[in-house]
C-alpha cells in the first residue's frame, strides 16, 4: 500500500476519538513544563542546525524547479520509490554532470513530498551560498524531523535534555543519537506509530567541504539501511558523480540498498525538455515585454539554434532564458542578439557573456584541482578536446602523455562532473568524454577561463612531438628518443594499446604539425630530421592520407621560406652548412617509375607551391623525396576528381591510390 502525494496524510492527535473526559490542573501544569522543555531544547537544536539550507528557508526564496513538462520520468520513479513501503532499497543515489538540474528535481521531488506530509527532512548544500559544512547537516535533519512528528520532538528533547552534550560529539554519534535511535523507540513503542515512509532528501552532497565527511555520510547512512531491513526513512542524496563518491556506492555490498537514478545530457527526453523550457521561457518573457516583442518572438529557427547548442543541457537552456529576459537590460531582443553571436562564435572580448552563471560553475569546479595537478589536467583536457576520437582510449591517451595509471587518475578526480571518465576496468575500451560542449568552449576562450585556459599551442606541439616519438617506437637506432609505455595491462590489451598508439599518432601527427606555432617549430623541426619515414603505410585510411598530403605540402613551404630568409632561425638547422639534411626535396619532373600518393584538390592551388611549370601543374603530379633518415620517394598526384584516398601495398615504400 502507497500513499497519494495529491492528499495530506492525517498526523495522529493525542485526543483523536476522546469524550467524556476531565482536565486535571496538576497535569495541565506538568504538560506546560514538558511542553516548555521541549521548545528550550528545540532552540539549542536549532542553534546547531542551518535554518538556511531547509527547503523552505528565506535564503533560498527563488530555488531552481522543474518545469511541470520536464524530468517527469525520473520524478516519478522517484515518488513511486519513496511511497512504497515495500521496497527494498531504502536509499537512492541521483546523479548527473554539473548544471543538469540535480537540485531542481530535488526541490519539486522535496515540495511534492511535504505537500503529501510525507518529507522527513530536507538540506541543500550550496557551496556559493556558504551552506557547506558537514557538522550542521544531522541537526538540522533532526529539527525538521522534530517538527514534522510530535513523537520523534519528546523523545529527542528527553535524550537532549539528559545529555546536551550530544551535540558535541562526531557525526556517526549524533546520527544514532538523533536520529536512528528515536525512531526506533518510536517503533518499539508503536510499530505503526509512522505508517509512510519519511523522505529525507540531501542535496548537493559534493557540495559539503568535507570529502572525508561526504564519504562519511554515505557510509554511515548505507550501513544503517543494510543492517536494519525495515525503517520508516527514505533517504535521497543528490550529487555530481565525483570520484570518491562514485567509489563509495560502488561498494558491492550496497547494491541491495542503493537505488541508483542519473540524470543524463543529449538523450531525447533531455533534449525535448531543454525545447520545453525554451518555450515555457519565451513565453514568459513575451507576457513580460509584450509591448515591444511580437506574438512569434523569437522565430524557429532562433530557438533551434539555442536547442542545438544546448544538446539537452538544462542548466544552459535557464541560464540562457534566464539572460535573455534579465530585467535588468529590459530588451530581450537586444539580448537575444547577443546571445546568437555568442553561441555563433562571433562575441567580442568585453561583449555580454550568456554563460556566465555557467562559467562561474566550471570555475568552481577547476578551483578544486589541486595546483600540482593542474597543468596534467590541461594536458589531458586539451588532447581529448582537439585531437579525441575513437582510437584515443583511456590507456592510450595515459600513455600517449607519458603518464602512469596513478597520476592519470589522481589528476581527474575532481572533474567528474565536467567530464566523463571510464573506470580503469575498461580503460583499454573507452575514452574521456566532456559531457557538454560548453565545456570545451570555455577552456579554450581566455576571456571566460582565465588561468584555467587551455593553451592550444601547447596542446598542439606536445600531440606532434609525442606522435613523431610513437610512430618511430620501433626503431631500434632511435633509442634515445622511444617512449615509454607508462601503463601497462594485461599482455592482450598492451599489443593492441601498442597498435592503437601507433595508429592514434598516424591520425594526430600529419595534422598537428602545421598547427604548431612559429616560435616553437625548431623543437618539430629536430624530431624531424631524426624521423624514419619508413612507416607501415600500408595501415593508413583516406583521411590518413590525405593529412599527409597537407603535411608534406606544409613542410616543402616551411623549408622554402627556410631557404629564402638565411637570418630564419630554420636555416641554420635546415640548410646552412649541411645540406645533406635536407628533410624534403621536390623535382617537378616526376619518374613514372616511382609509387605515387594520390590526393584530391585542385591542382592549380596545391601544386602551385611545388612548381611554377604550368605543363607540371597541369600534368598534376611531383616527385617527392622525404626525410633525412631512411628517404623515401615518391609521385605525388593531385586531382580534382578524385572522392577519396586509399592506400595499396606495393613491393617498394607505398602507394596511397584513389579507388573509385
Amino acid at each position: 500500500m502507497r500513499p497519494c502525494l495529491t492528499s495530506a496524510c492525517s498526523v495522529p492527535s493525542t485526543f483523536n476519538n476522546a469524550h467524556d473526559f476531565v482536565i486535571g490542573t496538576a497535569n495541565m501544569i506538568n504538560n506546560i513544563q514538558m511542553l516548555d522543555n521541549q521548545n528550550t531544547v528545540l532552540d539549542l537544536l536549532e542553534e546547531k542546525a542551518m535554518v538556511s539550507a531547509m527547503l523552505e528557508s528565506a535564503e533560498r526564496s527563488y530555488p531552481p524547479r522543474c518545469n511541470p513538462e520536464t524530468r517527469q520520468s525520473v520524478r516519478s520513479r522517484i515518488v513511486e520509490w519513496g511511497t512504497q513501503s515495500d521496497r527494498v532499497w531504502r536509499m537512492l543515489w541521483l546523479s548527473g554532470p554539473a548544471g543538469v538540474g540535480k537540485s531542481a528535481v530535488a526541490q519539486t521531488v522535496a515540495e511534492e513530498f511535504q505537500s503529501a506530509r510525507l518529507l522527513g527532512a530536507a538540506f541543500f548544500f550550496s557551496r556559493p551560498n556558504r551552506r557547506e559544512e558537514p557538522d550542521v547537516l544531522i541537526p538540522t535533519l533532526a529539527y525538521q524531523l522534530a517538527i514534522c512528528h510530535p513523537g520523534y520532538k519528546r523523545i529527542i528533547s528527553q535524550r537532549l535534555a539528559d545529555n546536551p552534550m550530544i551535540l558535541k560529539n562526531h557525526r556517526r554519534s549524533q546520527f544514532k543519537e538523533l536520529i536512528i535511535d528515536p525512531i526506533q523507540s518510536l517503533l518499539d513503542h508503536d510499530p505503526h506509530i509512522i505508517p509512510y515512509p519519511l523522505l529525507i532528501v540531501i542535496d548537493g552532497l559534493d557540495e559539503c567541504i568535507d570529502r572525508e565527511a561526504q564519504r562519511e555520510f554515505v557510509e554511515m547512512i548505507g550501513s544503517h539501511c543494510r543492517m536494519v531491513e525495515r525503517f520508516p526513512l527514505r533517504w535521497m542524496i543528490c550529487s555530481r558523480p565525483e570520484s570518491h563518491l562514485k567509489a563509495t556506492f560502488s561498494n558491492a555490498d550496497w547494491k541491495i540498498t542503493c537505488l541508483r537514478e542519473q540524470l543524463e545530457i543529449d538523450d531525447r527526453e533531455a533534449q525535448e525538455d531543454a525545447i520545453c523550457i525554451l518555450r515555457d521561457g519565451f513565453t514568459k518573457i513575451r507576457r513580460r515585454y509584450g509591448d515591444q516583442l511580437s506574438p512569434n518572438w523569437p522565430s524557429s529557427s532562433h530557438l533551434a539554434c539555442i536547442a542545438n547548442a544546448a544538446s539537452g543541457h538544462l542548466g544552459f537552456v535557464s541560464f540562457i532564458i534566464r539572460f535573455i529576459g534579465d530585467e535588468n537590460y529590459s530588451n530581450p531582443s537586444g539580448q537575444l542578439d547577443t546571445c546568437l553571436r555568442f553561441l555563433g562564435g562571433l562575441h567580442t572580448p568585453g561583449a555580454l557573456n550568456p554563460l556566465h552563471a555557467l562559467d562561474l560553475l566550471y570555475t568552481q569546479i577547476l578551483s578544486s584541482v589541486p595546483p600540482y595537478d593542474l597543468p596534467i589536467v590541461l594536458r589531458i583536457l586539451g588532447s581529448s578536446i582537439l585531437y579525441g576520437q575513437k582510437l584515443l582510449t583511456t590507456a592510450v591517451q595515459a600513455n600517449f602523455l607519458g603518464l602512469d595509471h596513478a597520476i592519470f587518475y589522481r589528476s581527474l578526480q575532481f572533474l567528474h562532473s565536467v567530464i566523463f571518465v571510464p573506470p580503469a576496468s575498461e580503460a583499454n575500451t573507452r575514452s574521456i568524454r566532456v559531457y557538454h560542449a560548453s565545456f570545451s568552449d570555455y577552456l579554450k576562450d581566455s576571456g571566460r577561463s582565465g588561468g584555467f585556459a587551455m593553451d592550444e599551442a601547447a596542446v598542439h606541439l606536445e600531440v606532434a612531438i609525442q606522435s613523431l616519438r610513437w610512430l618511430n617506437y620501433d626503431k631500434i637506432e632511435l633509442e634515445p628518443i622511444r617512449p615509454a609505455t607508462k601503463w601497462l595491462l594485461a599482455q592482450e590489451h598492451n599489443e593492441t594499446i601498442l597498435r592503437d598508439l601507433k595508429m592514434f599518432s598516424a591520425e594526430s601527427c600529419w595534422k598537428a604539425c602545421p598547427r604548431v606555432h612559429h616560435d616553437s617549430l625548431d623543437q618539430v623541426m629536430e624530431m624531424l630530421l631524426r624521423f624514419d619515414f619508413d612507416l607501415d603505410y600500408n595501415n593508413w585510411d583516406g583521411s590518413v592520407a590525405g593529412d599527409f598530403a597537407y603535411f608534406i605540402r606544409w613542410l616543402h613551404l616551411l623549408v622554402s621560406f627556410s631557404n629564402e630568409i638565411p637570418e630564419n632561425h630554420f636555416y641554420g638547422l635546415l640548410v646552412q652548412g649541411n645540406r645533406n639534411k635536407r628533410l624534403i626535396s621536390i623535382n617537378d619532373r616526376p619518374s613514372f617509375s616511382l609509387d605515387s600518393v594520390y590526393h584530391q584538390d585542385d591542382p592549380q592551388s596545391f601544386l602551385g607551391v611545388f612548381t611554377q611549370n604550368p605543363a607540371r601543374i597541369q600534368l598534376g603530379r611531383v616527385s617527392v623525396q622525404l626525410g633525412n633518415v631512411n628517404r623515401i620517394n615518391f609521385n605525388l598526384v593531385v586531382g580534382g576528381d578524385t572522392p577519396r584516398f586509399a592506400f595499396q601495398p606495393t613491393a617498394r615504400n607505398f602507394l596511397m591510390q584513389f579507388r573509385s
